[in-house]
């Protein structure tokens, strides 16, 4: 069980280093691996360009960066952007922290020095995510 935990603490302390930077989404790896009903929503905005423009706006484009301060930044390609709170779990965890106290959390599937693979941790009955796993290149 010691050794666990010991495993567990060196993962974080080692790719807490990879994961500082910025990274920009990749739109077309996370679009392949959408799941069924990620598929089903994107068909439906199809349906309407300018659902499908503003989804688009929305995710190509998008960069987020860790600081080593704690800091993180989400910034989308039209310059809006947002603020929280990262903290790099034992559990291979991340955890988000927006300025409302908001937690969000997502599971690191994969983590390189220029690749980062992260899953929807928890996912509530009225919103479905529509990516569940987002990829992410190194940009910086």
């Amino acid at each position: 069980m010691l050794f666990l935990c010991l495993s567990q603490n060196i993962w974080s302390q080692e790719n807490t280093n990879d994961l500082i930077g910025t990274w920009a989404f990749d739109y077309e790896a996370s679009l392949a691996a959408m799941d069924s009903n990620g598929r089903s929503q994107l068909k439906d905005m199809e349906r309407s360009p300018m659902r499908l423009q503003r989804f688009e706006s929305v995710y190509k484009g998008r960069r987020i960066s860790f600081f080593g301060d704690g800091r993180f930044v989400l910034s989308l390609a039209d310059g809006r952007g947002t603020d929280a709170k990262w903290e790099l779990r034992n559990d291979q965890q991340i955890a988000l922290v927006d300025s409302r106290g908001i937690e969000k959390n997502y599971k690191i599937i994969l983590l390189t020095s220029d690749r980062l693979v992260i899953g929807v941790q928890k996912v509530f009955e009225k919103t479905k995510p529509l990516f569940t796993k987002y990829y992410y290149s190194k940009t910086e």
